[in-house]
């Protein structure tokens, strides 16, 4: 396959695409070619083999090919991965590219029996709250995968806030300075929804408001205006160029769907997020009227632009902020390391342009004092 008939995104797999093997596994799919590429190159990681290493493999020995994948499916496992999840990549994403190469792997029940299917589904959220302990360790990962400040920050944003993504990305510079809080560091915005036009108050969190500031100060760095959105995306045009344009739903969307693959996670999306804090709050037991204003209802808004009525509700949302909160340790250790990357980098810029005038500054005196030398 050339680079020519691959999708875009499929750029990133083009090692594993030099394999005529990895082109019998994906060449019938109109669809979701990534997520089966995702699997593929998880799979050779974990094994330390080429797709055509594992084939020969197969061909050799089918039994210690089922083994190898049976020692995958363990390390998902330990890795936190629903059992669902582990029987479609062992039986379906990597049966097919077995198949696919005329060597498929016979699975039985017993072969299951260490990977039960009680994946988590959306619908389930406020039914088991072990599950809901599970989701919330799922997020930390996720959260842990993030690449840059920005995802970190829209992650946090959608758990604390409850925000659609739609409402979450129209968010100004604006809007954002109006009630932000630097003794607590915490936000409170309110905002009409593009869904129904009612008014809803969100609460951004600590956790994601230190994700916001370090996005300012390390990615967003210039805003032109106060009406611009908070957050955005650089693309660069013909001439390498960068320009900014506003980030979109579905762009996110398949950001975090993307290290969710990766990670074998199924089922949480921006949705599962936002319904996981409600689904908190209520087992909190906090009360119906603080509810109530959560999940936008009409009452408790007559007061909104009250500055007495917003420090009120601060005081509220700060007593239940650890429940808003992924709060994951190493997330806070990769904050610094991130925050002092950055400042590496741009200090060793900084020392790279006065290096540049050192060289200038010595090659003027030289000259000077070449001259200063003949006039003597």
């Amino acid at each position: 396959m050339s680079i020519n008939n691959i999708g875009k995104n499929e750029k990133i797999y083009l090692e594993l695409l030099e394999f005529p093997e990895t082109n019998y596994y994906i060449k019938d799919l109109k669809r979701g070619r990534n997520a089966y590429l995702s699997v593929l190159r998880r799979y050779t990681e974990f094994a330390r083999m080429s797709p055509k290493e594992l084939i020969e493999e197969a061909r050799n020995n089918i039994r210690e090919s089922k083994n190898r994948l049976l020692q995958f499916g363990h390390f998902l496992k330990s890795e936190g991965v629903s059992g669902g999840t582990i029987r479609q990549y062992l039986g379906s994403k990597l049966g097919r590219f077995f198949r696919y190469n005329m060597n498929p792997i016979i699975w039985t029940k017993d072969d299951w029996l260490p990977f039960p299917d009680q994946g988590i589904k959306s619908k389930e959220l406020t039914e088991n709250g072990l599950k809901i302990e599970k989701l919330r360790f799922f997020l930390k990962k996720i959260l842990r995968r993030a690449k840059n400040f920005r995802d970190k920050a829209i992650i946090c944003s959608i758990f604390s806030s409850t925000m659609d993504l739609s409402d979450l990305f129209k968010v100004t510079k604006q809007n954002w300075v109006l009630n932000y809080d630097k003794v607590s560091n915490t936000n409170i915005i309110i905002y009409k929804r593009s869904k129904n036009n009612k008014s809803k108050i969100a609460f951004f969190s600590s956790e994601s408001c230190s994700f916001i500031n370090d996005y300012f100060k390390y990615e967003r760095k210039i805003f032109e205006n106060e009406n611009e959105p908070i957050f955005l995306t650089f693309r660069k045009n013909k001439k390498d160029d960068e320009h900014q344009h506003s980030l979109e739903p579905a762009t996110f969307s398949h950001i975090l769907r993307n290290i969710t693959l990766e990670l074998g996670i199924n089922g949480l999306d921006p949705k599962s997020i936002k319904k996981l804090n409600i689904t908190l709050l209520k087992k909190a037991g906090i009360d119906q009227d603080f509810l109530k204003i959560q999940m936008a209802h009409p009452k408790g808004f007559e007061n909104a632009n009250d500055p007495d009525f917003i420090e009120d509700l601060r005081k509220k949302y700060l007593e239940i902020e650890d429940m808003v909160t992924i709060g994951d340790e190493s997330n806070k250790i990769a904050i610094k390391i991130n925050a002092l990357e950055n400042q590496y980098r741009e200090l060793q810029t900084e020392f790279t342009e006065i290096k540049s005038e050192l060289k200038e500054i010595k090659a003027t005196l030289l000259i000077l004092k070449t001259y200063m030398t003949r006039l003597t």
